[in-house]
């Protein structure tokens, strides 16, 4: 979606029948709205426990839940922990630092006393670190409302996976990702094709624009100085409205579980993935506030999406297109995606009844996903 906006602003530009078009853009920035910086949008989202990347390696693991002493177990799937095998007993501290970062790797915390006395949490660093992808990340460890979690290791979010090096698939492997939907459109798949792993199945799904550039330049224009607007229009209109059976044929692949685990991707992992993973949250249950801050974790890759439409935007900035006055198209405002799911709900119910009634989604393969994707 970035980069096919980036594109109708270029031919904007340059076509001789944009002249109206670009003296009402620059008339408007005169008076350019001030956004805020992309680092204070961002939400941290709550979890019982969190995985902190320590500078020089290792991680620390942190926690809010008091206990008498915390037992800490590790392995490399939620799966495969050994829980005959301490890390570490903590009595007296909410952290422990752990000195091997291997990835991927997965902690149980075991609560002894207090409020959650014999619980165990399990805990995963959430954004993976990949030499040719930005914006990996794994969707779990979210409490829902009812007080289950969201399982880690099954549905994980990137932006594109077109550059993998032999580390990253590595990595990928370790992780046994099965599995990759891909939202982008052929022009973009065009011009970076996944590179994924051996023994990983792509499917594309592309995220259609279901306007004609006539039409976007139409809404671009009312937009002119609220970019945030336009931005927010787009979710509703484009990636909600226009395309319900591919977000329900996400969640069929979720569903069959010897798919997972499973990643959606599209070109910043921003948008179009940004919509997907909130509507899989929402149907699990997870609260509105943690899923608006876990949208808004891809603003830590703000300068690498102002990098991707660098290009572009020098290319117009004569007629007055500046980084500044575009910025919501590299930001994730946690109010874009609120404003989508409220949204649906206005027109829908409920995101279970979008996919449902607009997508074509078989009742029974939501009850599937929750199976899978949810645990005690």
């Amino acid at each position: 979606m970035l980069k096919r906006l980036l594109r109708i602003l270029f031919v904007l530009a340059s076509g001789a029948a944009a002249t109206a078009f670009i003296l009402e853009w620059l008339r408007r920035q005169r008076t350019p709205v001030e956004y805020p910086p992309a680092v204070s949008l961002l939400r941290k989202p709550y979890v019982d426990a969190v995985v902190i990347p320590r500078e020089g390696g290792g991680v620390d693991i942190r926690w809010d839940i008091s206990a008498d002493s915390v037992t800490v177990y590790s392995g490399s799937s939620p799966g495969t922990i050994n829980m005959g095998f301490p890390l570490a007993t903590i009595t007296d501290d909410y952290v422990v630092t752990v000195a091997d970062s291997q990835q991927p790797r997965y902690f149980a915390l075991r609560f002894t006393g207090g409020d959650r006395d014999g619980e165990t949490v399990i805990v995963a660093e959430r954004e993976l670190t990949l030499e040719g992808a930005v914006n990996f990340r794994d969707v779990g460890g979210y409490r829902t409302a009812d007080y289950r979690y969201v399982q880690w290791g099954r549905v994980y979010r990137a932006g594109q996976l077109a550059s993998l090096t032999e580390r990253d698939h590595t990595l990928l492997q370790a992780l046994n990702l099965k599995f990759s939907c891909d939202l982008r459109l052929d022009e973009e798949v065009k011009e970076a094709p996944d590179k994924l792993p051996d023994g990983v199945t792509l499917e594309r799904i592309p995220v259609q624009s279901g306007e004609t550039r006539s039409e976007q330049i139409r809404r671009l224009m009312k937009a002119q100085g609220r970019m945030d607007e336009f931005m927010r229009g787009a979710y509703r209109q484009v990636i909600v409205d226009g395309n319900p059976q591919v977000f329900a044929q996400v969640f069929r692949r979720i569903a069959d579980e010897s798919n997972l685990p499973l990643v959606v991707h599209c070109t910043a992992g921003k948008d179009r993935t940004g919509v997907a993973v909130a509507l899989l949250l929402d149907v699990l249950g997870v609260p509105d506030d943690v899923i608006a801050a876990d949208y808004s974790l891809s603003n830590h890759y703000y300068e690498t999406f102002v990098e991707l439409g660098e290009d572009a935007i020098k290319s117009v900035s004569r007629l007055g297109f500046t980084v500044e006055n575009m910025q919501p198209l590299f930001t994730a405002d946690p109010e874009t995606i609120l404003a989508t799911l409220a949204h649906i709900r206005s027109t829908h119910g409920s995101t279970e009844r979008y996919l449902i009634d607009a997508g074509g989604l078989e009742p029974d393969v939501i009850d599937t996903v929750r199976e899978i994707m949810l645990t005690d």
